[in-house]
């Protein structure tokens, strides 16, 4: 009983049907105020009728100082069941007639309402006929009781208080299966959905039908996001969890054992031995403080947030290729570069930097022995997720190669941390930390990257980039990369 008091159905459904009774009451009290003004008018204007209609007749009772007309005048007006009391006077104060049943017929509640003792006067003029004067003969008066006058009024406060509440309350269950649909049940269905999961599954919610583009389908879309996030970063931590187990432990343990060998070699005086143990407890040391300082880099990946940059593309690339990190190894190698002037990209530039270092080395690395390394680099604007803060269609980019090429079913597997589908040796060095340290950075920017076959036979490294069309301010200042990049260079040493 407790959750269904407390749920937002019961809420929601208590404070609609308080709200509209409530409403009801007083547009009825507004329609009863404006239905007794004009209940009070009209009796106003039916006795005032009511009298003309007996003028005529009461006029000549008083100038003939006819009783029995006068008694007829009353007799006439009294037909009307509101009137209590009448007199007919004439000039000179004498009472022709009266009649008064005052004590007969109440109506308590809507006499004090309209009025007890409404009392009407109309003056009795005489005129001559030939001369045209005229001449005061008395007055005629009667008195209206407005309880009786307005027996319709009392029907009608009930009516209106009825049928103003049934109204709203109606309206209101018309409001509630509204909001009932639009908005209540798709609540109850999400929350169904998350009580359903078990604790660590971030299954994505499901929406019901008609709520894609509204707030609950942002709020949805919103949620997905952020299980999809921490899906990556569950998965992330058990890899993590895997290496600090594996990769990490394995070169301590060679460290161990090898160092015991050379304590070993050390009593027994073999120096081939000694040599050879101490070259590889070197390795695996430096090989065990590579994986150290790779992990600590893509764990802190989140944790810096650099200022990002406006860069245009083609200059940025041409930069990088013509860098002495590069200008030597790039030297036998056909490098086409197809990127439109006009392309800019909205990234911090440490972050395009480590991915165009971490994809050149890559190339370089698993080119195909004795044939010239053949690279075609191009960009364009294409179409998939708008990313944040910028405006149209991300960048795509494509790097293609004529390397060794791989196999579609390892080009996901080679984006997860320190995956390597060639053993570790000075030929092909590194932890196979490389690319899941691009997809992370390409991540924190809503970007994904993935691999094609290349036109030249390797494979093809697509990416998006965060896209920029206007000089506008980024987080307060606009960043020219080239002048950032030439300042650089000028101050570096010599």
């Amino acid at each position: 009983m407790k959750d269904l008091t407390d749920s937002l159905a019961w809420r929601q459904t208590r404070l609609t049907l308080v709200a509209a009774i409530t409403l009801g009451v007083l547009l009825s009290l507004v329609m009863i105020a404006v239905d007794y003004r004009q209940t009070r008018y009209h009796i106003k204007q039916s006795g005032q009728e009511l009298l003309l209609t007996a003028t005529n007749t009461a006029t000549q009772a008083a100038w003939t100082l006819d009783a029995n007309l006068a008694e007829e005048v009353l007799d006439g007006l009294f037909a009307v069941q509101a009137v209590v009391y009448g007199e007919l006077v004439t000039e000179r104060g004498r009472l022709l007639a009266t009649k008064d049943r005052r004590g007969e017929q109440q109506a308590p509640f809507l006499a004090r309402v309209l009025g007890d003792e409404l009392t009407f006067t109309q003056p009795l003029i005489w005129q001559q006929a030939f001369t045209a004067e005229t001449q005061s003969v008395g007055h005629l008066q009667i008195r209206i009781n407005g309880g009786l006058a307005g027996t319709d009024f009392q029907r009608r406060i009930l009516w209106e208080l009825i049928l103003g509440v049934v109204r709203n309350i109606l309206l209101a269950f018309v409001i509630l299966y509204i909001s009932s649909r639009l908005m209540t049940r798709p609540l109850a269905y999400l929350t169904r959905q998350l009580q359903q999961r078990h604790d660590r599954r971030f299954e994505p919610l499901q929406l019901q039908a008609g709520h894609e583009r509204d707030e609950l389908g942002k709020v949805v879309q919103a949620f997905n996001e952020l299980a999809d996030y921490l899906q990556q970063a569950r998965a992330e931590q058990l890899r993590l969890s895997e290496i600090m187990a594996h990769h990490l432990q394995e070169p301590a343990r060679r460290l161990v054992s090898f160092s015991q060998r050379l304590e070993h070699s050390l009593v027994l005086r073999h120096q081939q031995d000694v040599d050879l143990s101490i070259e590889f407890i070197k390795t695996q040391s430096l090989r065990l403080s590579e994986l150290v300082r790779d992990v600590q880099h893509y764990l802190a990946l989140e944790q810096l947030q650099p200022e990002a940059a406006v860069l245009h593309l083609e200059r940025f690339v041409q930069d990088q290729l013509a860098s002495p990190a590069y200008v030597q190894r790039l030297q036998p190698a056909r490098v086409e570069v197809d990127i439109a002037s006009d392309i800019r990209v909205l990234i911090p530039t440490v972050h395009l930097r480590e991915v165009m270092e971490v994809l050149l080395n890559n190339a370089l690395l698993y080119k195909k022995d004795g044939q010239p390394l053949h690279l075609q680099i191009s960009a364009e604007v294409g179409t998939g997720y708008k990313t944040p803060g910028t405006a149209g269609e991300p960048v795509l980019m494509r790097i293609a190669d004529n390397g060794m090429g791989l196999e579609a079913a390892y080009r996901e597997q080679v984006f997860q941390l320190f995956a390597r589908l060639v053993p570790g040796t000075s030929r092909y060095p590194g932890t196979g930390m490389g690319l899941a340290v691009v997809k992370k950075v390409l991540a924190m920017h809503h970007c994904s990257i993935w691999m094609e076959d290349s036109p030249l036979g390797g494979v093809c490294v697509v990416f998006e980039l965060p896209r920029f069309t206007d000089s506008r301010l980024v987080a307060g200042r606009l960043v020219d990369a080239a002048r950032s990049e030439k300042q650089r260079g000028d101050d570096a040493p010599a």
